[in-house]
Formats: C-alpha cells, structure tokens, sequence
C-alpha cells in the first residue's frame, strides 16, 4: 500500500497507539465522592438550621457521582428513624453508631454521626432520640414519638405489629441461583423466612446456625429460605461475589432477591437479619429480630415440628369423628321425618274430623279389609259385614260386602 492512503493509515495507527498508551482521566471511586460529601456536612450541619438538599444538589455537588451518592444518602435518610425504633422494640436497646453504620452501609467514619444531626435539626423529623453530647451515641428512643408522626407511624406500626397468629404474606421473587421460588410451593410445610444483606456482621454471625438447621431439619416437612436484600439496599455486591459467600458459609437452602412488595408486605423490613418461623398451614409463628442463638432457633423449630406431627396423628381420629356426627345428623333428620309425617297425619284427621262424622269408623274399615283379603285365602273367616264409612276418609277400603257383593255405605 503506497501514497496518501498508507500515509493516513500509518498515522491513524500511531494516533491509536498513542492514545493507549496515554493515562486515562479516571472516574473517582465512590468512597471518595462520599468521604468528600461527608467532610462537606460535617463542616456546614448547624444545630437547629435544616439542611436543605436542593441546595445541595444544584449548587455544591454536581458531577454524576456526587449525585449518585446524594441519591442514596437522602433515601437512607428516612429509612433511619423506622431502623432505630425497629432495633429498639426488637431488642430492647437503642443500636450504636457502628449498628446504623453496618445496616446502611456507611463506609465513611462518622457518617452515620452526621446523618443523626441532620435528622436532630430537621422539622419533618419527630424528635425521638437522645444522645451523649461526647460521643454521639443514642441514649434513649421514644417509640411512640415516631408512632405518632404521620410520615412514620403507620409504616411503624405495620412493622411492629404482632406477627404471631397471622397468616405470612404470600410472596414470589427470582433465586439468586437461578429460577423463582413462590410460597404457594411451601404450601403444607414449615418453613424459617430470613431477611439479609451481604456484609451484615450478625448475618454473617447468624449464617453458620441457618446452615446447620437446614441439614439437620431440611426435608418434606422443613426447609429455610432467604431474602437477600443486597439489590433492595443498591449495594455494590456482584453476584459472583455473593455466589462466593454463599458457598464459603455452606448455604444450601434457597437464596432469592427481596423485592419492594415483599419488604412493605413483611412490615417495611428495615433491621436485618429479621426471621419469620411459619408452620405448615401458613400462619407465623415466631418472629426474630436480629441475631439470634443456635439453640432459640433449634428449641422453636422442634416445638414446631413436634407440634405438626401431633396434629397429623390427630387427623384420622378427627374423620372418625366427622363420620360419627354425619351419621348422627342422617338418624336426626330420619327421626325429624317421621316425627314431621305423624303430625302431617294427626293435621289430616284434625282436618277430616270436623268434616265428616264417620271419619272414626276409618280404622274399623281398614281392619275388616285386612280380614276380607285373609277371607280369600281361607274359606272359614268370616269377616262379617263391612262397617259404614266415610266415602272421603276411606272410599277404597271395603268396596263391598265379602259376601252379598253389597256397595259399603256411608251414613
């Protein structure tokens, strides 16, 4: 190849060679934006000024990266007052900063510090924490503050209601492992629902024993499933590395994506791990808020069971018993039937009788047919002649005399 089209292509490729080999202007990881941002609050939050994110997000952070995490912080924002009460009303204590940091993610130190004083100054939030002045840390938790609040009480409420004797939602999501699992496929079987995310500290703690009771318990009348809630809460955990862990903790048991329906269904799960134990007919019968022992999860799950096996031996007894009762209510209404055709017979005669004065000679005709139809078959009866009826009570009864062939009368 000779001439301008050799020269343009030696150059085109050179162009390319140089661009390779040029250093790439890099995308900040987004630690960094959040670092960045979190210096920016620490610095301008003021106690009793709200912070406006409006202003924040048009006039100071700009770039698709720093919106992309002002995103997220102002979704976690709402989400920390429902965490906080939860964690109380499950466990009894008020959870540290390290709790809230674990549960939303915050990778930056601090951050979950800033984000309270932020919720401290800010109106729409009810006033329903305290904390020690040195440390930060939440002393104290007024549930019925947040109960009250029209953004956070319903919602709080749905979340903190008694579970125990209510039917479990239905629920259907994609495996983590490929295909879907819905509950109408659980129907006729107990099962422990686990709520969790990646990187959980009391997930992972909690891992180990759901493990274990999958492999002792597992099978036609037991199984675990869990919700993972890594794609719910936009973490940055790739399958390949859920898959991992996955494998590392020996988890078996089916392993799905929660998704929105189910976390409102299941009360606006926000505390993770939280645990419904359902027994077979689909009612709960245990609800767990975060970490609990290998040996509370083993007692409840035998009880459980224990108690199903003893409703099944039941079973054959309570058919029997259903039969026996069938078989009662067919004699009443036999006995109703007859009881009902005496008093239609005892009405007719009530009804005859004012009629007709002769409706008492209808026994004493039906007697003598009786003796005429015995008259044919034996010459020596002899019946006599036929008492005078009624022709309404008893026309039939004697058509005439057994002997003289004489019509019956009526008088």
């Amino acid at each position: 190849m000779k001439g301008p089209l050799a020269a343009a292509v030696s150059t085109s490729a050179l162009l390319v060679c140089f661009s390779l080999g040029l250093p790439k202007a890099t995308a900040q990881r987004p630690q960094e934006v959040e670092a960045r941002i979190v210096d920016y609050l620490k610095e301008h939050v003021k106690p009793g000024e709200p912070l406006l994110v409006s202003d924040l997000y048009n006039n100071v952070f700009k770039t698709d990266e720093e919106r992309k995490v002002l995103n997220r912080l102002f979704n976690t924002f709402f989400k920390i007052p429902l965490f906080v009460a939860q964690y109380k009303a499950g466990t009894g204590q008020a959870p540290t900063l390290a709790d809230i940091s674990r549960q939303f993610n915050f990778p930056v130190e601090g951050e979950a510090s800033v984000l309270l004083s932020i919720i401290d100054n800010d109106p729409r939030i009810p006033k329903f924490i305290r904390r020690d002045p040195a440390s930060g840390e939440i002393t104290s938790v007024d549930i019925e503050a947040v109960k009250k609040d029209r953004r956070f009480g319903q919602v709080l409420e749905r979340t903190l209601m008694g579970w125990v004797g209510k039917d479990a939602p239905p629920f259907a999501f994609e495996l983590v492992r490929g295909g879907k699992l819905d509950s109408a496929e659980l129907r006729g079987k107990s099962y422990l629902l686990y709520f969790w995310f990646s990187g959980c500290p009391p997930c992972v703690k909690i891992a180990p024993h759901l493990a274990e009771l999958y492999r002792r318990f597992g099978g036609k009348e037991f199984t675990v499933v869990a919700v993972n809630a890594d794609r719910f809460l936009e973490l940055e955990v790739t399958d390949a590395e859920r898959a991992e862990y996955l494998r590392k903790a020996g988890i078996a048991f089916p392993v799905g994506h929660l998704t929105k329906k189910m976390q409102e269904d299941y009360g606006n799960v926000n505390v993770f791990p939280t645990l419904f134990l359902v027994d077979a007919r689909g009612v709960v019968q245990k609800h767990y808020v975060n970490y609990q022992t290998l040996d509370v999860l083993r007692g409840d799950i035998e009880a459980l069971l224990r108690k199903g096996s003893a409703a099944q031996n039941q079973e054959p007894v309570r058919v029997f018993q259903g039969v026996a009762r069938m078989g009662l209510a067919r004699r009443d209404r036999g006995a109703r039937r007859k009881a009902m055709s005496v008093r239609i017979v005892d009405d007719e005669q009530r009804r005859y009788r004012p009629q007709s004065p002769c409706a008492r000679r209808v026994p004493a005709a039906r007697a003598h047919l009786r003796c005429w139809r015995a008259s044919t078959m034996h010459t020596d009866i002899a019946c006599g002649a036929p008492p005078s009826i009624c022709a309404r009570g008893a026309r039939n009864a004697a058509p005439s005399n057994t002997r003289t062939g004489s019509p019956a009368r009526c008088s």
